[in-house]
């Protein structure tokens, strides 16, 4: 009879493993699912497909074994924002921040973009709400002032702009350097 190596017991464990593991579906916390979420869209980036859900993206598991959750590739589109994002404003431009990864408006959705070259300490840039495509939804953005601290300035969506806090217009989403004109003191 012969004896059992050590490889023949490493893969005797391995297949036990990934058995115990699909079975009891632990596989979530490995970075896999066994299978994607309802109401997902399907994502094409470089003749790759992906699967995205939620601010996640999915590609095939390994010898097809379920799904494993990847990195946004950038250029990427999606239609909806994921839940719990932040706007970020840098030079006047808004970005969408969540897990990591940075999203900017395009005529069919969002796109996965590279990230601004922003230091994420710094609060000046961060707004606080979740999107600002529907009048009526508030931003507040957070503007440094003369004692190093920052001033709250909240502005509000309207049809053709944003409504500050002391009656002023802005066409457009108004950049950290302008707000400061005003509330920086």
């Amino acid at each position: 009879m012969r004896k059992k190596t050590f490889t023949d017991k490493f893969i005797m464990i391995m297949i036990s493993c990934l058995i115990i593991i699909m079975i009891f579906d632990i596989v979530p916390l490995l970075g896999w699912v066994k299978s994607l979420p309802p109401h997902h869209e399907i994502v094409e980036r470089e003749g790759r497909r992906y699967h995205y859900h939620e601010g996640r993206f999915y590609r095939p598991g390994f010898l097809g074994f379920g799904f494993t959750v990847v990195h946004p590739p950038v250029g990427a589109m999606v239609t909806v924002l994921p839940p719990g994002h932040r706007t970020v404003i840098y030079e006047g431009v808004p970005y969408y921040y969540c897990e990591d990864t940075y999203y900017n408006s395009c005529p069919s959705g969002y796109s996965v973009v590279t990230p601004p070259p922003i230091r994420h300490t710094d609060s000046s840039v961060y707004a606080s709400t979740q999107t600002l495509t529907s009048p009526g939804e508030i931003v507040t953005i957070n503007i440094p002032n003369s004692t190093k601290g920052y001033n709250a300035v909240t502005l509000k969506k309207q049809d053709g702009g944003y409504l500050g806090p002391q009656g002023e217009f802005y066409t457009e989403m108004p950049t950290v350097k302008q707000l400061q004109e005003l509330y920086g003191k």
